[in-house]
């Protein structure tokens, strides 16, 4: 009998590069990057290019580089929520037709934004049906809360940690456990046999998803692909960066080709094995290989409870006085709000409530500010894509805030106030006016952009006080997706 000897087995996942990689360069871009530095293939994300969403062009594109569509993303993303369609079924359909034509093997899907309210009762159930009706496969993607500061919102439901609803598949995403501060070898473990798709990317923790090239962060970016490796991982494995700063185009092709060394190196270094059983086939190999653990190797189940910091009790503290004074500024209004009630119904002595905010304006600020939290944080995004396109987004994400039960009754606190108090109102423009609206506007180019941005928010505004604080039908009850289909296209055109 020979002995056993090292051997380096290719590994069986294969290496893609997301098209969203190559933003702001286009679709056409990404195929001939990822043939030119010897990608397996791509993962389309399907979005405002008119080239991700025509089939036909993919397939020319693909058969021109020599590259294969691996994987198609479908347009769940907030600057797409037009695209293909804004009835989210219909998008995973097209999503699942388009992978079909096209030879993929996953369809990536987010989970629902919370507003989505009948999209997100139907979900997981609908996932099911649309697996059960095809070979593709439908992989759940983790996200994570939104933050601004130290507050959080969960805009996902069910839930942004999609290991807590039973998917038939799974798309890890690194980056956004990096954002949502999980434990990310603890998630893959969770996600075990189901683990289908892998977006690549590190992170730093930040409360922005960051997407930076593996091995520039701290995520555990070389052990989770040893470990697929190990445990004979067969989906792919889909480079999903972000080089928008890249000065040039070739600094941003060295960034993927070090993405795509980088994931190489780890799979294949696992794969350094003791050979088969002597009988050598493919068979046997395959049936050796199966049955290892789809462990990573090295991880207690049941790890030991984190300590809990000394500064958790402050902060929560903080947070229990600023919930009091939402739902306080929310029933009351600004002006019959004082400290003292706060104070009363947080369960704490007034003076801590001087301790933290100082005075009833600032308790007030830091509520608008947790208020719009989310929209302050998606600026960023607000911007990206087609300018043109700007009042559409705009209008997607305060529509969003008002439908989300858990921004709504800070927003009506505040709504209700600054209308009744020029104090309030003035803390109100302060914030809005400085860190969202200028900002926008700063980004159109336009010497009346200002105006423009101003004016959208206006309507915006309008909209806000007679469907949720005078609630006047037929506006009150319209479905949400109704009123932004109708009113985006005058705070584009405006």
């Amino acid at each position: 009998m020979a002995e056993a000897r090292d051997v380096v087995r290719i590994p069986d996942a294969k290496v893609a590069l997301s098209t969203a990689s190559v933003y702001p360069e286009s679709t056409a871009t990404a195929f001939e990057i990822a043939a030119r530095l010897g990608y397996d293939g791509v993962e389309v994300m399907v979005w405002t290019d008119p080239v991700s969403q025509d089939i036909e062009a993919l397939r020319r594109l693909s058969d021109y580089h020599r590259i294969p569509v691996l994987a198609v993303h479908a347009p769940c993303l907030l600057i797409t929520q037009r695209v293909w369609s804004t009835d989210p079924w219909t998008k995973l359909q097209r999503a699942r037709a388009a992978a079909e034509k096209l030879g993929a093997s996953t369809v990536v899907v987010h989970p629902p934004f919370r507003w989505q309210r009948q999209y997100a009762r139907d979900f997981v159930d609908g996932i099911w049906r649309m697996a059960n009706e095809t070979d593709v496969r439908f992989a759940v993607e983790n996200m994570y809360p939104w933050r601004y500061r130290d507050r959080e919102m969960l805009a996902y439901a069910p839930d942004w940690d999609v290991t807590k609803e039973d998917y038939r598949h799974f798309t890890i995403d690194l980056s956004h456990a990096s954002t949502s501060r999980t434990d990310t070898l603890h998630m893959v473990e969770r996600m075990g046999d189901r683990l289908g798709h892998v977006h690549l990317a590190d992170g730093r923790g930040s409360a922005k998803d960051e997407h930076l090239v593996p091995g520039r962060g701290d995520q555990p970016c070389a052990e989770v692909l040893e470990g697929l490796a190990r445990s004979g991982f067969d989906g792919h494995v889909v480079i999903e960066v972000n080089t928008r700063r890249a000065m040039s185009s070739a600094e941003r092709e060295a960034d993927l080709a070090e993405a795509l060394a980088f994931t190489r190196l780890h799979l294949a270094s696992a794969s350094s094995l003791s050979a088969p059983p002597p009988s050598g086939s493919r068979g046997d190999e395959r049936r050796h290989r199966e049955r290892r653990p789809r462990r990573l190797p090295g991880r207690d189940r049941h790890p030991p409870a984190p300590r809990t910091p000394p500064a958790a009790e402050s902060a929560g503290t903080r947070d229990r006085i600023l919930d009091a004074a939402r739902e306080e500024f929310s029933a009351r209004g600004y002006e019959k709000t004082s400290v003292r009630g706060i104070a009363k119904a947080a369960g704490v002595d007034s003076a801590l409530v001087h301790h933290y905010f100082g005075t009833k304006e600032r308790v007030f600020e830091a509520a608008v500010e947790v208020a719009f939290g989310p929209a302050l944080a998606e600026r960023d995004a607000l911007l990206e894509g087609p300018l043109d396109e700007v009042g559409e987004r705009m209008t997607r994400v305060i529509i969003g805030l008002w439908e989300n039960p858990v921004t709504r009754t800070p927003l009506l606190a505040i709504v209700r106030s600054a209308v009744n108090n020029d104090t309030a109102a003035a803390v109100f423009r302060r914030l809005v006016a400085s860190q969202l609206l200028r900002r926008i506007a700063g980004q159109l180019g336009r010497p009346d952009a200002e105006l423009r941005v101003e004016l959208a928010a206006a309507q915006l505004v309008g909209i806000a006080m007679i469907r949720y604080v005078i609630r006047v039908e037929p506006l009150a009850s319209a479905d949400p997706e109704d009123i932004v289909r109708r009113v985006a296209p005058s705070c584009r055109a405006t």
